[in-house]
């Protein structure tokens, strides 16, 4: 079965057309660790999955998170 945190995360980087590569960079985790979360082979913690969320709403996944981090804190 096809863990429903893993499918999220997946959704959002194939929704925001950019690679695993990419995708690994902007949430701020090794490459390797993010292909095994999009294969299903590991879950991706909470923390990830809503870190993908916040990414994918401001400015449409543009802005770096630690920019973003920055801004607000």
């Amino acid at each position: 079965m096809v863990c429903a945190a893993m499918n999220a995360v997946r959704r959002l980087r194939l929704q925001m057309k950019l690679s695993q590569v990419e995708f690994a960079r902007r949430l701020g985790v090794a490459e390797q660790t993010y292909r095994i979360w999009d294969s299903g082979r590991r879950t991706p913690p909470r923390s990830i999955v809503s870190k993908a969320k916040r990414l994918k709403e401001t400015a449409g996944g543009l802005l770096p998170m630690q920019l973003l981090a920055d801004e607000y804190c």
